[in-house]
């Protein structure tokens, strides 16, 4: 499961929210200067929003805990700061109060949620509508909206694939031992007999392939938030198919790391066609460097 950092997750609901409601009718909140009134944004038709992305990975029970206690909290915020928010809302009443999360999987929650909103409608606030409830919504509430954003993103991904020369392999290399090592550890032995340097070479185009994955993934994360929880999904699902093959006991599979690249490229190519064919090839081909150096797993290779 993909873990969300709070500040991307609360740009990519801001999104939603705007693709859903309109621009014009989604009304900010800030906290950065005397706010944290318990909501994010709010919209003109009365509709209250707080973003919350737990860190995962979490059980199902410790995903409840934190979700509960984060609305406990920011419904007392906004049950408490009744005069601030009534000169924010003006005449908006507030008919739904959504705490917008990943992921929703607990009736444990919902049924918190009718506790609170109970909670709420007997304080007698001005600015909290008779209808009044609490709601959960997950990142599957708004998958019309991510499709909306992926098909725009189509038109306006415009971070170049860099050029990683060999000087900043070695650089690397000088600079981060241990997995340098453990990345020579796993190479096999060349095949080509007679080539001088034939395994620093291919060392250095891995590490060349690295560099080049965390340089997008780093700029997926900055300028698309949305888009970087989707492929780093994928990434993470295959990165754990191969941690489930090593497991398996001697002989049991015969998938080499081949495999996996060619299977990671399909994914990508099917489900992040906003990529490109440049941008799937480098984050592919640098995903299976970044498992050579970072994991302690020992991969079938191929020498062919």
């Amino acid at each position: 499961m993909t873990s969300w950092d709070g500040h991307a997750w609360e740009t990519h609901v801001k999104r939603l929210l705007r693709l859903q409601h309109g621009p014009t009718n989604v009304v900010d909140v800030p906290d950065a200067h005397k706010g944290d009134y318990g909501l994010e944004c709010f919209t003109l038709d009365g509709y209250a929003f707080q973003c919350y992305a737990p860190e995962e990975p979490l059980t199902v029970n410790e995903r409840y805990k934190r979700q509960r206690g984060k609305i406990n909290d920011d419904i007392k915020k906004f049950t408490d700061n009744t005069e601030a928010l009534q000169e924010i809302f003006q005449s908006t009443t507030i008919h739904k109060w959504i705490l917008v999360t990943p992921t929703h999987d607990s009736a444990e929650l919902t049924r918190y949620c009718g506790r609170k909103t109970s909670e709420v409608l007997s304080a007698d606030i001005p600015y909290v509508a008779p209808d009044f409830r609490i709601l959960v919504h997950s990142k599957e509430t708004y998958s019309y909206e991510e499709q909306r954003l992926m098909q725009a993103a189509l038109h306006r991904i415009s971070t170049p694939v860099p050029t990683i020369l060999d000087e900043s392999a070695v650089a690397w290399f000088e600079s981060n031992g241990d997995h340098a090592q453990t990345l020579q550890a796993k190479m096999p032995e060349p095949n080509t007999a007679g080539t001088t340097d034939h395994g620093g070479r291919r060392l250095r185009v891995l590490v060349r392939r690295y560099l080049q994955r965390e340089y997008l993934l780093n700029q997926l994360r900055e300028d698309y938030p949305d888009l970087y929880g989707q492929v780093q999904e994928l990434c993470t699902s295959q990165e754990q198919m191969l941690e489930t093959e090593q497991a398996l006991p001697a002989g049991a599979t015969t998938t080499t790391l081949r495999d996996h690249l060619a299977t990671l490229r399909t994914n990508l190519e099917r489900d992040c066609p906003f990529l490109g064919g440049t941008h799937t090839a480098a984050i592919a081909d640098g995903s299976v460097a970044a498992w050579l150096i970072q994991c302690s797993l020992n991969f079938a290779t191929d020498n062919g």
